[in-house]
């Protein structure tokens, strides 16, 4: 039986979750780290939009900026320059 998403499509979205989750894990520390390490203050609402808005800019300006397309190689210099200009 064949795969319905290609081999290419899969590392898409494999860089595109890591790029999420790395988003992801950072706000949420920085947040933690302005509070003083409290848990209570941790998980609010404003955290979550900033997440959900980070990760939704990442996505659409990745595809804009064709990282997410396959035109560069995976952490190139090209890439950087790419994005750059």
């Amino acid at each position: 039986m064949q795969s319905r998403v290609s081999r290419g499509q899969w590392l898409r979205l494999v860089q595109i979750a890591v790029d999420v989750t790395a988003w992801t894990l950072g706000l949420w520390l920085a947040h933690f780290l302005r509070y003083d390490l409290v848990l209570e203050r941790l998980f609010t609402v404003g955290v979550l939009y900033a997440v959900l808005s980070v990760a939704l800019l990442q996505v659409a300006f990745g595809f804009l900026g064709h990282l997410y397309r396959g035109r560069y190689r995976y952490g190139s210099f090209d890439e950087v320059l790419g994005v750059l200009l």
